[in-house]
């Protein structure tokens, strides 16, 4: 059963509930793909700056290795809700809505637990 919600109105009557989320939404998949592009680069770039192979940077660097992996997943996982959060609103799907807004407060406690 899809749920239609009427859209909010802006204090100004030029933005609301609909531009914001998409803003927000927009920006994610931005930074979506540049966190994926940053993660390609060094993955790409190890033996570049040291003259070694691509295994020894793997081998000599697993932290970093590790980081730039998860960074990257959750990079995708953004870019797959972003995704979801603009066909909610293009669509008013209370359900695609919601579970974007428990992707950002999940990655937000995810990144909390990291400082």
């Amino acid at each position: 059963a899809e749920m239609n919600v009427p859209i909010a109105d802006g204090c100004c009557h030029c933005f609301n509930l609909h531009n914001g989320v998409m803003i927000i939404a927009s920006f994610d998949a931005i930074s979506g793909f540049l966190c994926i592009l940053l993660g390609l680069v060094v993955f790409a770039l190890p033996g570049e700056w040291e003259g070694h192979s691509f295994a020894h940077f793997l081998l000599f660097n697993e932290q970093s290795s590790l980081a730039v992996f998860t960074m990257m997943l959750v990079a995708f996982a953004s870019i797959f809700f972003a995704g979801v959060a603009l066909k909610g609103v293009k669509t008013l799907d209370a359900r695609l809505l919601w579970s974007y807004f428990l992707w950002k407060l999940g990655r937000t406690c995810f990144y909390s637990l990291l400082l």
